[in-house]
């Protein structure tokens, strides 16, 4: 074999190489890609879609002006008026497992310091969030929101239920 084949057998392996490496190699993750917060504009529903590979987890917790006491959380939907509402007990063992899915989703993408640090900017500073860091900080409103209902039941008295 000569010298000028064996440079062009070589650039041809490093060409293929390179396309399958660029091609192939899984891409990194994005918390704009992955979830999807609706800030709806009756009174305060917030709804949220997070998916994960084959699993999603669709909820809103009911904001609306007329709706009763206590404010439920649903499953299925991203708004309470959407067919297929499902009702969840208000501070059950179900909202309970959201809180403990979205801190799951949470942990993938920020350590606790990182959350702790980002969910405390200012309200200047989270104007000028990115994407990414706005859906970020909206996942973890809507976990803090429902761990907050994990504490307390309907008259304010501490249920005695936290979420680690």
């Amino acid at each position: 074999m000569t010298a000028r084949r064996k440079l062009i057998t070589g650039l041809g392996v490093v060409l293929i190489f390179s396309a399958w490496w660029f091609w192939l190699k899984p891409m990194p993750r994005s918390p704009s890609a992955e979830a999807r917060v609706y800030r709806w504009e009756d009174g305060g529903s917030v709804g949220c879609e997070l998916r994960t590979g084959d699993t999603a987890l669709v909820f809103c917790i009911d904001g609306r002006l007329n709706a009763p006491w206590p404010r439920l959380v649903y499953t299925g939907v991203t708004h309470p008026d959407q067919p297929g509402a499902v009702a969840l007990p208000f501070g059950g063992t179900e909202e309970l497992e959201i809180v403990r899915r979205l801190r799951a989703w949470l942990s993938g993408f920020r350590s606790a310091e990182e959350q702790d640090a980002l969910y405390n900017k200012g309200e200047s500073e989270v104007e000028r969030l990115t994407e990414e860091e706005l859906v970020l900080y909206e996942i973890m409103d809507l976990s803090k929101r429902l761990h907050a209902r994990q504490i307390k039941d309907t008259t304010g008295h501490n249920k005695g239920v936290l979420v680690r």
